[in-house]
């Protein structure tokens, strides 16, 4: 007696796409911009990210994808230096408003990072303290 097997071939479907559904919608007006992106509406729209800040900064809503992309390019050469990456050759006024508000923003990161550094810091011990006080008085006396 003879067994035969057959072979199957299996075919496993593949999915052309992403697997976020949505992600991958393909506009037909093409973006050529850092940090500028459309809205649905066809509004363009700036924000400029800093991770090694930890910022975020919302620029704004703009009609042009140009004038979205000079607000990003000034706001990155205000946060980043003058050697960072631009949209178009940049020149720099730190009298500006964005100027203003980003010095803002940063202050107030720094502010609060010094504050959580402060509440964090353990209060010294009553023992320490105690002993302090103790070598003071020695001192005082001597």
């Amino acid at each position: 007696m003879e067994i035969q097997f057959q072979q199957q071939k299996s075919v496993i479907p593949v999915s052309k796409g992403s697997k976020f559904k949505g992600r991958n919608k393909k506009i037909n007006k093409v973006n050529k911009f850092v940090g500028v992106r459309q809205r649905p509406s066809g509004k363009w729209v700036a924000e400029i990210k800093d991770t090694t800040k930890n910022i975020r900064m919302w620029l704004g809503t703009f009609d042009t994808a140009e004038d979205a992309a000079r607000a990003y390019d000034e706001a990155a050469c205000l946060l980043r230096g003058s050697n960072t990456r631009t949209n178009f050759v940049t020149h720099v006024s730190f009298d500006s408003p964005l100027a203003s508000r980003i010095r803002n923003l940063l202050n107030t990161k720094k502010e609060a990072k010094q504050q959580t550094v402060l509440a964090s810091a353990p209060a010294p011990a009553p023992a320490v303290v105690l002993l302090l006080a103790a070598v003071v008085v020695i001192a005082a006396e001597a």
